[in-house]
């Protein structure tokens, strides 16, 4: 082989030795610093701040919402997936349940039918049953009673019974 290709050739190997060698040093040294992230989501709080210490990580409360999935106080996301390399000593930020959205039942006795329909909707609280009777003290469409009561809990839907007016003759 001629000179000049030796030494091209002892050049790269050099320099592609010189690479590797920067990558897996710089590897080694950012190692030590890192760690997995844990899944956090359905533990309490106290269980996660445990398993956090324990890897040198904190836990940072940052909102509460409902679910309905999962207990109060427990953990419904974080904000780091779980599986991912985090540096010691950072933070994980979480959210935490207040558990099912509870809803009392709105007094609609006396409402017309048509703006009960709309208001019950918008709350999310579903109409199962439409009673229609003839009252001679109400007028048409207007509800006379309903089931669940006013201020119990929103269940699987509400009763409505609805005056269908005078009977004519």
């Amino acid at each position: 082989m001629n000179r000049a290709l030796k030494s091209t050739l002892f050049i790269l190997v050099i320099f592609v030795f010189g690479l590797l060698s920067g990558h897996i040093t710089i590897k080694i040294l950012s190692s030590g610093d890192m760690v997995i992230v844990p899944e956090l989501k359905g533990k309490s709080i106290e269980e996660a701040n445990e398993i956090l210490q324990g890897i040198e990580l904190k836990l940072r409360l940052i909102g509460k919402d409902y679910d309905p999935n999962i207990p109060e106080r427990c953990i419904i996301s974080q904000d780091v997936p779980a599986g991912n390399m985090i540096k010691k000593g950072s933070h994980i930020n979480v959210i935490t349940s207040i558990g099912h959205p509870v809803e009392d039942i709105p007094d609609i006795v006396g409402l017309p039918v048509d703006f009960v329909e709309a208001m019950l909707k918008e709350r999310g609280i579903v109409i199962k049953k439409f009673i229609y009777v003839h009252s001679e003290r109400v007028e048409k469409n207007i509800v006379l009673a309903q089931r669940p009561e006013p201020g119990e809990k929103k269940g699987e839907g509400i009763s409505i019974l609805v005056s269908l007016g005078n009977y004519e003759k």
